[in-house]
């Protein structure tokens, strides 16, 4: 049974208790006359402690093979969601082992959100697509086999011959990847979704700082309350692990020292 994890609630619950301590402190504050002490420790903790700071929201750090689900089942439990009227801004990452590639074409594996039974947003590999991709039920871009899927640019594309260029990385068994993506929600409209393949998350790493040449964006309808991880078609699968949902690029890079 998947679950959010241990720490990431433990530390939500702290960052909420640490809030509701505040609140009170500055109530008490102003109550004894000690105003500008009181406002000044309740801000810097409020600050700190706001449950809406930066925080990871749902993580499942195991590893899954993924082979011929069909549609798949929801992994998320309800920890997460947004819909229409969402003006929220969610991080999603996933690393993939691909015992599927590109010789065991055609094929398609994708960590995917869900809207109850209606798919909305998959990004792994679309099923006519040879390279990393997003496919989606409704989004507008650009494609360089297909318009129903957009291929992912990539800092280490596939090679190609004198007088071309390609700007796509297929997925090869034995090389392992990590993809993080990026939605703005936008209430009543396309949300914007930026698509991170292979991102620098070493120590002092930031969005801002990412090259331009792995970025990918878009705009698709991202509302969710499911992920479903998926595959069908040839080869073993996919080897999925090290998934979460956060608020902030940053909870996803590397500490200094671990």
């Amino acid at each position: 049974m998947r679950r959010v994890s241990i720490v990431s609630w433990l530390f939500n619950l702290a960052v909420a208790s640490i809030w509701l301590f505040a609140k009170q402190l500055s109530f008490v504050a102003l109550r004894t006359g000690r105003r500008l002490a009181g406002f000044g420790l309740a801000w810097v903790i409020l600050t700190w402690a706001n449950p809406t700071y930066a925080a990871i929201l749902w993580s499942d750090l195991g590893a899954t093979l993924v082979h011929d689900t069909g549609d798949g089942s929801d992994i998320l439990g309800g920890a997460a969601k947004e819909d229409d009227s969402s003006t929220n801004t969610l991080y999603f990452k996933f690393h993939v082992d691909p015992l599927s590639d590109a010789s065991t074409e055609e094929y398609f594996a994708a960590f995917e959100l869900y809207e109850g039974d209606k798919e909305r947003l998959g990004v792994g590999n679309a099923l006519k697509a040879w390279a990393y991709s997003s496919f989606k039920a409704d989004a507008t871009g650009e494609s360089d086999e297909g318009s129903d899927y957009i291929d992912l640019n990539s800092s280490k594309p596939e090679p190609s011959s004198p007088g071309t260029f390609l700007n796509y990385e297929n997925p090869h068994r034995g090389i392992e990847c990590t993809i993080v993506f990026k939605v703005q929600y936008v209430a009543d409209g396309d949300d914007l979704v930026t698509v991170w393949l292979n991102p620098d998350l070493g120590p002092g790493a930031t969005e801002t700082a990412q090259p331009a040449n792995l970025i990918t964006k878009f705009k698709a309808n991202a509302s969710f309350n499911e992920i479903h991880l998926r595959h069908g078609g040839g080869g073993g699968g996919w080897i999925f692990s090290d998934m979460a949902i956060a608020t902030s690029f940053s909870d996803f890079v590397a500490v200094s020292g671990n």
